[in-house]
C-alpha cells in the first residue's frame, strides 16, 4: 500500500500505541461519524489533550471544506491529515506547522481507514446496523482505561 510506510514514518513504527484508534469500514459506514462523537465527546468533558486525525480517502484531490477533514477540526482536533492518490494535506487553524510533523506532538491519535493495516486499536465498522454511539462510549472508556485521557 502506498501510504503504508507514510503512517508507519509519522507514527515512528510504534502502531501498538494505546492512544491509537484505528477505524475502517466500507464508505457511510458511519467511520468519521464515529470519530467526531468521540471528539466532541472528550472536549465536552474537559479534556485538553492534542488530537490527530489521519483519513485515508480514495478521492483524486484533497478534502475541501464541509468534508471530513474540516469536520473533524470542528469537532475539536487540533489537526487532520488526508492521504489521497495525489499526495497529502495537514489542516490545522491552531497547531504550529513545525509541531506538525512530529507526532509525538499529539496525546491520542485517529486513524480513519488504511484497512490494510492494524493500527492501535482497530474498529471495523463492516456490520450493519452498527450502533455508533454505542462504540463512541466503548473507544471513549478505552481512552480512559488506557489513560489517554487526564485533566
Amino acid at each position: 500500500m502506498r501510504y503504508e510506510r507514510l503512517i508507519k514514518v509519522l507514527l515512528n513504527k510504534n502502531l501498538e500505541k494505546p492512544c491509537i484508534i484505528q477505524i475502517t469500514g466500507p464508505r457511510d459506514s458511519g467511520k468519521t461519524l464515529l470519530i467526531t462523537k468521540i471528539v466532541e465527546k472528550i472536549r465536552k468533558e474537559g479534556f485538553s489533550q492534542k488530537i490527530i486525525v489521519i483519513k485515508h480517502s480514495h478521492h483524486k484531490n484533497i478534502d475541501v471544506e464541509d468534508k471530513d477533514t474540516f469536520r473533524y477540526l470542528k469537532s475539536g482536533a487540533e489537526a487532520s491529515l488526508i492521504a489521497v492518490d495525489s499526495g497529502f494535506g495537514v489542516f490545522s487553524s491552531t497547531i504550529d506547522p513545525t509541531d506538525l510533523v512530529n507526532i509525538d506532538f499529539f496525546d491520542i491519535i485517529f486513524i480513519e481507514g488504511f484497512k490494510e493495516l492494524t493500527i492501535g486499536l482497530k474498529i471495523d465498522l463492516s456490520e450493519k446496523n452498527i450502533d455508533i454511539d454505542y462504540e463512541a462510549e466503548k473507544i471513549y472508556r478505552y481512552l480512559l482505561e488506557k489513560k489517554c485521557l487526564h485533566k
